[in-house]
């Protein structure tokens, strides 16, 4: 764990909700393409990367 407070990590099962609220598609083919996009977005939006 880095005392580097530039550096945030936060477990995927806090990012659950807020995957759940901004992924509105129905779970049909692609879905994990869909998911693995809006992490992608959350990761480059919201957290720092170490």
């Amino acid at each position: 764990m880095s005392d580097d407070p530039t550096c945030t990590s936060v477990p995927l099962r806090h990012l659950e909700p807020f995957i759940k609220q901004h992924v509105h598609k129905t779970p049909k083919g692609h879905i994990y393409d869909r998911v693995n996009e809006q992490i992608r977005q959350i990761r480059l939006n919201y957290l720092k990367t170490c």
